[in-house]
């Protein structure tokens, strides 16, 4: 769990959930980073491949990352920056 110092606020999480959990069709465990986003912006990302509605949190307002390539990790990290930084307040 992953969260702001100034006001407790979370960010991300990093978990191992089983990727059926988010409907891909394995019985293996995967990595996967939650991520908390505005409503706004979830459209366009769950369009990206490798990003689904958070998995164990509020689909509105979470996004789970798959941590198995599909995504560069330019990506992964941009996103956490963005992310962290619309958190703040």
């Amino acid at each position: 769990m992953h969260r702001h110092r100034n006001n407790e606020k979370w960010f991300g999480l990093l978990m191992e959930i089983l990727a059926s959990k988010l409907k891909i069709q394995s019985k293996e465990p995967i990595q996967v980073i939650d991520l908390h986003i505005s409503k706004e912006g979830a459209d366009d990302l769950l369009q990206e491949k490798g990003i689904y509605p958070g998995w164990h949190m509020n689909k509105k307002t979470w996004i789970s990352l798959v941590l198995d390539g599909t995504l560069t990790d330019e990506t992964i990290q941009k996103l956490i920056k963005e992310i962290y930084q619309t958190t703040m307040s």
